[in-house]
């Protein structure tokens, strides 16, 4: 099976979509000459012969499912009360 990864996938986000297991990654990374922590590129094509979960891997494909990673953007901090941690961002003078 052979898939172009999308914005913000990690190996381990593919392994999921193409091997139906998070444990496919290191059949992923050596059949594509990765290593596990490799960055992908969108549009990067990787295919994995086998999957280890065909049932998890026919549910994702069926509803259009494709898994992926934080995409190394800045997380929005929520502020104000309910938010504030003592000697954090809540300063007691």
């Amino acid at each position: 099976m052979e898939t172009k990864a999308i914005a913000a996938q990690s190996l381990f986000d593919l392994a999921l979509q193409l091997g139906g297991s998070v444990e496919s990654v290191f059949a992923l990374a050596l059949q594509n000459d990765l290593s596990v922590t490799a960055e992908i590129e969108a549009g990067q094509p990787l295919e994995l012969t086998k999957a280890r979960n065909v049932d998890v891997v026919d549910y994702y494909r069926v509803r259009n499912i494709k898994p992926a990673a934080y995409s190394g953007q800045e997380i929005l901090k929520l502020t104000g009360i309910g938010y504030m941690a003592i000697e954090e961002d809540f300063i007691v003078s």
